[in-house]
Order: structure tokens, then sequence, then C-alpha cells
């Protein structure tokens, strides 16, 4: 049950059984939670996230917003209607005006949800709640809504915010529990991403710096394959560096010799 004084979904309590997830939704997010799991790229697994929400919820439009550069970020956007999807668009939370002509959420559950770190919902928000006197609200007429927190370890990655206007009690219990079920593989996964786009980022601005440096520098792996040189390397031998030319072969072949000595490397 939701309590319309706090619009916070509260604990369970001992005599109250929890709302079950019907058979064919749990497999649906078991499934779901395996493609989350194995999927590294940001922006693809911010595209899978938020369109299998969007049909799963039955929302109209939502919205992932994650922690970037100390900063509350839209990343992913989706709007059933006009079928548009987009993601990494990094746009700052504090920029959304909610009383302009075309605003994209209400700011304000957003903000209650990064505070408590508990979900709110909403089954008709213009007369429910404490956010009936909104400005977005009001003026875009919003009816459903879902705004969950998405925790790993205790930890806010990230918030999803849903909308539905078209009716009314859109985001059931039901829904409600099959949102919980995705939020911490979602917030896991994001993190992994996150993570992972952020030494990808590094990584570059490294090779950045060696292929600034004069001198040629050359990795290879504990086969003696090379795996990098940088654009020295490359100039000074006047090739394109053959990466399956390994070890002696690689020596013979460039009449590469340690320093000082007459012995190929």
């Amino acid at each position: 049950m939701i309590d319309k004084k706090s619009n916070l979904i509260p604990p369970m309590k001992s005599h109250n059984k929890p709302h079950p997830i019907p058979y064919k939704q749990d497999n649906s997010i078991l499934e779901t939670c395996q493609v989350l799991s194995s999927e590294i790229i940001l922006s693809v697994l911010l595209e899978k996230m938020i369109k299998f929400i969007l049909d799963s919820a039955e929302a109209e439009k939502g919205f992932l917003i994650l922690k970037k550069a100390e900063q509350w970020v839209i990343e992913a956007s989706a709007i059933r209607a006009i079928n548009c999807f987009e993601t990494l668009q990094s746009i700052p939370l504090e920029t959304v005006i909610e009383k302009s002509k075309n605003p994209l959420l209400c700011k304000r559950i957003v903000k209650e949800v990064i505070r408590t770190q508990k979900p709110i919902v909403l089954q008709n928000a213009m007369d429910q709640g404490r956010f009936t006197r909104n400005p977005y609200i009001r003026n875009q007429q919003v009816k459903s809504v879902l705004c969950h927190p998405l925790l790993n370890q205790k930890r806010l990655i990230g918030i999803l915010y849903l909308e539905n206007n078209m009716n009314t009690g859109v985001f059931t219990p039901e829904k409600a529990a099959l949102i919980n079920g995705l939020a911490c593989q979602a917030a896991l996964s994001l993190e992994n991403a996150q993570l992972y786009e952020n030494l990808r980022t590094n990584d570059a601005k490294f090779n950045q710096l060696l292929d600034a440096l004069p001198i040629g520098i050359a990795l290879h792996d504990q086969q003696g394959q090379v795996i990098y040189m940088n654009q020295a390397g490359k100039s000074l031998f006047n090739f394109q560096i053959d990466f399956n030319s390994i070890g002696e072969d690689l020596a013979k072949s460039y009449q590469i010799y340690l320093a000082g000595t007459h012995q190929l490397y």
C-alpha cells in the first residue's frame, strides 16, 4: 500500500505479504538481468535498459539520471509517442525548468528520491500527495508517476523516472515490484559500465600522451607480440607495425637490437 501522506513506499510489515511478480514477468526479469549484466558499453546499456523498462512498466516516457562530475545529469530519455530514444545527453538536472514550455520531468520528485533514496509512486499526481501544486504536475496534467533509486550496496548510482499521462493507476504494486526487482542489477551494470567508460577515456588520454612524445615507444606482451607502438616509433622505423610478428621474428624483420649491443632484441 502506498503511503499517501509521505508518497513513499513504506517497508513491508510482518503481517503483510509482498506483491508477487507473475511467473512470466519473473522470467522476464531474469532474462533482462542477464542481458544487462553482459553489457558493458554505457550507451548500449542505457538504451537497452530504458527501452525494456518503458515497455514493462507501460510508461509513456522515462528518464535515467546518473551522477557525473559531482552533478546529476539525464543520460537517457525515452518518449513512446514519437518513438524517441536518446542516450549520453548529459543534461544537468539543475537546468530543468519545471515552468518552461516543454519541461522534461518533475525535478522536485527526482530530488526527493535523491534525498531519501526511497521510491515514490503516484497513482494520480494531480490529486495525490505533496506534489499536487507543483508547476510541472499542474501544467503537464501528470497522472501516473514512478521514481525509483538505483542502489548498489547502499550507494546511489542513479534514478529512474517514469510517467504515464494517459491513465491513472498505471504503476501498480506489481509493476513497482518488477522495477524493484530490476533496480539492483541495473545499478550494478551502470556502475560497471561507467567504470569501463572512465578506463577507456583514461586509456585514450594516455595514448595521446605517448603519441606526443618525441621518442619511439613500443609495448609487447609476454609472448613478445607487439600490442602498441606510438607515432614516433612508427615514424622511426617507417612502417606500419605488423602485430602478427612476435619475438625474434619481429627483431629480425625490423633489425631491432638491445641498446649498446649487436644482440637482437
